[in-house]
């Protein structure tokens, strides 16, 4: 890949990686970081990475940064978990709407079954695709939609949709 193959990748999929982070974590901050990482880990792979493979790529490096962001982020909360907690639980009304119950069923899922559904059902990736993307098999793949998918089922169902 040149120079010039790089400046386009982030003309053509700056925004389609940087959405697919937000689908999966929902923080701003650390869905930016993410992309700009996977963006600095292409620039130093640019002899390594052909130009029709450059999404794939971007995608598994924010994928990965993403989870171990989440994982260095649940230990600190296993941290504060053992400090004396004050009652400041969160109850979600009755009456949200339709988009606030998918992102809140969304958000209980596990996070490879988030990104699957993300990429497979929003995005509209092959499962092919998705293999080579998170480095799981085709069949796992699979299994882990269809778990994805009963799950928000049975969330939309427990909040009346």
């Amino acid at each position: 890949m040149t120079r010039k193959d790089y400046n386009r990748c982030v003309e053509l999929w700056a925004d389609d990686v940087y959405n697919f982070a937000m689908h999966c974590h929902h923080n701003e901050s650390d869905c930016q970081d993410a992309v700009q990482e996977a963006f600095a880990a292409l620039w130093k792979n640019l002899d390594n990475v052909q130009m029709a493979k450059g999404k794939s790529f971007l995608l598994s490096v924010t994928y990965r940064q993403l989870m171990m962001t989440m994982r260095s982020q649940k230990t600190a909360e296993h941290a504060l978990d053992k400090l004396p907690r004050q009652d400041t639980e969160y109850h979600p009304c009755e009456n949200i709407d339709l988009k606030e119950a998918l992102q809140q069923a969304m958000q209980q899922l596990p996070e490879t079954q988030k990104a699957i559904l993300q990429l497979r059902d929003i995005d509209g990736y092959s499962y092919k695709e998705i293999t080579k993307i998170l480095n799981i098999s085709e069949q796992q793949v699979q299994v882990y939609l269809f778990r994805a998918r009963v799950a928000m089922r049975k969330q939309l169902n427990k909040n009346d949709f």
